[in-house]
């Protein structure tokens, strides 16, 4: 009985070392067949993963080392309660776009909560503008992002003219000043979720700067600053208005 026992436990530990061994083939195998692949189609797979695995696409084979820093979607997840692990959020991203390549930004999205350094912000956010960015999404869940520190950015966000999105969504309520010399020539859809208007002024100026857009839509916006909501260009098509409130006219 003892014989029989040790024989069939060595055979359930071949049994594993076989599986084990099968998925370490398969894998190598899938790794090997993806390495096949044209280089844009690997990009693209590889621009479609959250951005830390992305880079860890560097450790699959020697073809794989590098393509992390050609893609050309970005998408930053800052939201971390613990500060060690924001510390080291904020230093992945400055090493990431260290070693990026000089190449366009089809699209930058950046959602952030507490504590991440908004000088930070401002640089990662100008990176984007400077890389020809088509498509901006600027997600602010944090109370501590103020509006100074909102007009750091007028330079670059409000000055894009490479950007074709633009969606900017705060919670809470951020009060959105726009300056006076915004510029977006190219701008075809503007989102705004949970953001308050100074006055009328400023969001007239948001919308007259933005000669091409097609699409406006103001979502769960603290609105009663406001008397009216003009938009008036050819190219314009479709406005949608839901959560928000304005003051009667």
């Amino acid at each position: 009985m003892a014989i029989k026992r040790k024989q069939g436990f060595a055979n359930a530990e071949n049994l594993k070392t076989r599986d084990v061994k099968a998925r370490r083939i398969d894998e190598e195998d899938l790794a090997n067949r993806l390495s096949e692949l044209p280089v844009n189609v690997i990009l693209h797979i590889i621009s479609s993963l959250p951005m830390k695995e992305a880079v860890r696409t560097c450790l699959l084979s020697t073809r794989w080392k590098d393509l992390f820093t050609s893609i050309s979607n970005i998408e930053l997840d800052g939201v971390l309660r613990k500060r060690a692990l924001r510390n080291r959020f904020m230093e992945f991203v400055d090493g990431f776009l260290s070693l990026r390549k000089d190449i366009s930004v089809d699209r930058f999205r950046l959602c952030y909560g507490p504590g991440i350094d908004h000088r930070k912000i401002n640089e990662w956010i100008q990176y984007a503008v400077r890389h020809g960015v088509r498509e901006l999404d600027l997600i602010f869940q944090s109370g501590t992002f103020e509006t100074r520190h909102f007009t750091d950015l007028e330079f670059g966000v409000f000055t894009c003219k490479t950007v074709l999105t633009l969606r900017l969504f705060n919670v809470p309520s951020l009060v959105l000043t726009i300056p006076t010399h915004c510029c977006l020539p190219n701008l075809k859809g503007l989102h705004l979720t949970f953001l308050k208007f100074s006055d009328d002024e400023s969001i007239r100026r948001l919308i007259s700067s933005c000669n091409s857009l097609e699409e406006l839509l103001v979502q769960s916006c603290e609105l009663s600053n406001l008397n009216k909501l003009s938009v008036c260009h050819p190219t314009f098509k479709r406005l949608t208005i839901s959560g928000g409130y304005i003051a009667p006219i």
